[in-house]
């Protein structure tokens, strides 16, 4: 019985297409969730706190990010055509993601953690992430994202 009850809402939903009471097919359906505007960015206090700590870099901050920025890595076995700085750049000019900038924090063991900060197309601030060992030169992605960035075909 109740699989028959089953089948006939199946079947309705089908017959109906599961549409919303007079709404016009022709539009997309609309989100409660607010998109988030293409200038949020300059208003947002979390990505403003992102740009000040960056400002305020060490020399030798900065030298681990253009190492990590302009090093062709190998994710999976497989070497990279481009580096992850230019990964990031092709990424921020897809629009609506936007790019926030390279972070980087020297640890007590003198390795850098790298962090590349950006805005996704939800309007999620998010990173991705290396680890930079400055004495041997490796650099390592630490997490997904940072799997992410670090390849590309082409």
């Amino acid at each position: 019985m109740k699989s028959i009850i089953l089948i006939g809402i199946v079947a309705v939903c089908l017959f109906t297409g599961c549409s919303q009471k007079g709404a016009d097919a022709s539009k997309p359906p609309t989100s409660d969730k607010p998109k988030p505007a293409s200038d949020s960015s300059e208003n947002d206090p979390r990505v403003k706190k992102i740009q000040d700590r960056i400002a305020k870099l060490s020399p030798d901050c900065k030298e681990a990010i253009d190492k990590v920025k302009t090093t062709k890595l190998t994710t999976n076995g497989v070497k990279s055509a481009v580096p992850p700085g230019e990964i990031a750049d092709r990424f921020a000019k897809q629009p609506p993601n936007i790019g926030i900038g390279w972070d980087a924090y020297k640890n007590t063991d003198g390795n850098y953690d790298v962090w590349y900060h950006f805005r996704n197309s939800k309007g999620d601030i998010a990173f991705a992430k290396w680890s930079y060992n400055s004495k041997t030169g490796d650099i390592k992605y630490v997490d997904a994202m940072g799997a992410q960035f670090s390849y590309a075909s082409k």
